[in-house]
């Protein structure tokens, strides 16, 4: 088996692309596409400072690397660690995030959720009704409060987690999406295994939520 861009040894099979994908191929594509991501959602600006909340997970450890690396030659956006809690968004955490990154003069938050995390948040609020309040869609600010993004929004979980041992970075896998919420497990464990099965799932309904959001945000502006 050999990768689908030259003869080297592949380290994944990208199921969503159908491609097998050798260290350096796989790295380039991730990167690319964490790039595009912040580019086509605006996520980096001149004098932004964004913060990316550690709690010992190999995903937020490898987002806190990418972000360094592409902001290495810029003097107009600063990164730094927030050594807080998980890099995960969720109500029980969000208050604790905000505060914390208002104290150093944050403007963004950046969280390592991927595909996966955003598809399962998206079927979760279509289910129970809840859009009004999700915190979900990627660069939505919290009322009041500072703007989160997420650069992996792109990629699966095992690819997120893959990048980070590449990159020889450690840990374990970041805190469950919906810790403490019985229907949020039990909608993301349904997602999960429907997408072991049909792989572009978990994008499509990711990009729908996107949408949906897109389209809120127009309705909001056009009432204004």
């Amino acid at each position: 088996m050999q990768c689908n861009r030259c003869r080297n040894e592949p380290v994944l099979f990208q199921s969503s692309s159908g491609r097998n994908l050798c260290r350096d191929h796989f790295l380039n594509d991730f990167e690319a596409r964490a790039k595009h991501v912040i580019r086509l959602n605006r996520w980096m600006r001149p004098g932004d400072h964004i913060v990316v909340p550690l709690g010992g997970d190999a995903a937020s450890a490898a987002l806190l690397l990418f972000l360094e690396r592409l902001t290495a030659g810029r003097r107009d956006v600063r990164v730094s660690p927030l050594p807080c809690c998980a890099g995960q968004l969720v109500p029980d955490r969000e208050e604790i995030l905000q505060e914390a990154a208002e104290g150093i003069g944050a403007t963004r938050i950046a969280l390592p959720a991927g595909v996966g995390d955003i598809a399962a948040s998206v079927l979760r609020d279509l289910l129970s009704g809840m859009r009004e309040e999700s915190p979900v869609y990627a660069g939505g600010p919290h009322p009041g409060g500072i703007s989160s993004i997420r650069p992996f929004s792109r990629a699966t979980t095992e690819e997120i987690l893959l990048y980070a041992r590449l990159q020889g970075i450690g840990g374990g896998e970041p805190a469950p999406l919906f810790s403490g919420d019985a229907f949020g497990e039990a909608v993301a464990d349904l997602l999960e295994a429907f997408g072991r099965e049909h792989p572009g799932a978990l994008f499509a309904v990711a990009n729908f939520g996107r949408d949906l959001a897109a389209c809120r945000t127009g309705m909001r502006e056009d009432d204004s």
